[in-house]
């Protein structure tokens, strides 16, 4: 019995580690563009956008790929939002500050304009009709940013005249949990709009002297990080606790996965994963491929998954509902 214990513990080993490495999946689509960000509608229907003027969709949850950026610049898109199969807008350009817009699954994009075009940091729809985007304060150091809102599918943009003073913004740093929670981090401040999207901008430290990114699960709990440590609050902002270190170093995502107690993050090399919401970490870069991987932002729809933009025309899958075996006994034997 000893030896076929040993037998049944090598295959345990071999089949459990194959199981890891089979939640991930890699995704070549069409283009060999840098990805910079990927919009997850649902399961099945998945957009990103990269360098090149490249903007991708998949409709059957990845299998397929299809270029979708007919008659759009060929410049680079940073950031992507999409409602539905059909409507979707890219923002981009050398400056940052170019908006388009379809609704025909990308065979024509019409550009949208706003007041003071400058780098838009985040982008946002609810629905198909109401948005937002937050744009760098043009005048640099201690300037307005922009918080602009639609509520008829972009064809008109407001500006919040409660748009906060800011320095300049770190691109992405700008969450969103619904239209009464919203947020971004800037350096030690934490800006938090409550009460609608016309309601007013509340001004917080966030725990932290240079926060690259910060995510609320719900209108007390939130965290922030910066190159390396976490902190958290559980009183709206007020107050903050380091709960974590050794998170890799220059964090470009920080999100909360749907429905769940699962925080991801992401810098250009690595990605880790806490299943406590922070409490413990799980490297798991080990997973994704080794052909000079350079990843960016992160987005989940639900708590099945999480998509990952990635370079050389590349996007990663990551399924945490995958059935694989679970090891029976750690027992070890005495002799074979």
């Amino acid at each position: 019995m000893r030896k076929l214990s040993v037998i049944v513990a090598a295959l345990q080993l071999i089949i459990s580690t194959e199981v890891l490495l089979a939640q991930w999946k890699t995704y070549q689509t069409p283009s060999a563009s840098n990805y910079n960000e990927v919009s997850v509608v649902n399961q099945s229907i998945i957009w990103a956008c990269g360098s090149g003027g490249t903007v991708v969709r998949s409709t059957n949850a990845g299998l397929n790929w299809s270029l979708v950026n007919s008659g759009l610049p060929v410049i680079p898109y940073y950031h992507v939002s999409a409602f539905n199969e059909n409507t979707a807008w890219v923002s981009g350009g050398s400056s940052g500050d170019k908006l388009y817009k379809t609704t025909n699954a990308g065979l024509n994009w019409i550009e949208q304009f706003y007041t003071q075009p400058y780098w838009i940091d985040n982008l946002h729809f609810f629905n198909a009709n109401t948005g937002i985007f937050l744009r760098d304060p043009p005048g640099g150091n201690f300037d307005t940013c922009g918080f602009f809102i639609t509520r008829n599918g972009g064809t008109n943009w407001l500006y919040s005249q409660n748009s906060p003073v800011t320095t300049i913004l770190i691109d992405n740093c700008m969450g969103v949990l619904d239209t009464n929670l919203i947020w971004f981090c800037d350096n030690d401040k934490l800006y938090k709009l409550t009460g609608g999207l016309n309601g007013s901008w509340q001004t917080l430290n966030n725990g932290l002297n240079y926060a690259y990114q910060t995510v609320f699960i719900n209108s007390t709990t939130g965290f922030t990080t910066d190159a390396i440590r976490l902190t958290k609050t559980t009183n709206g902002g007020l107050n903050w606790v380091e709960i974590g270190t050794g998170l890799g170093s220059g964090t470009l995502s920080l999100i909360n996965v749907p429905s769940s107690d699962m925080l991801v993050v992401t810098s250009m090399n690595s990605l880790r994963i806490s299943y406590n919401l922070g409490i413990t970490w799980e490297p798991v870069v080990s997973y994704l491929s080794t052909d000079s991987v350079r990843i960016s932002y992160a987005n989940a729809a639900d708590s099945n998954s999480i998509w990952v933009a990635a370079n050389k025309g590349r996007l990663f899958k990551y399924n945490f509902t995958y059935i694989g075996i679970n090891t029976l006994s750690s027992e070890i034997p005495v002799d074979f």
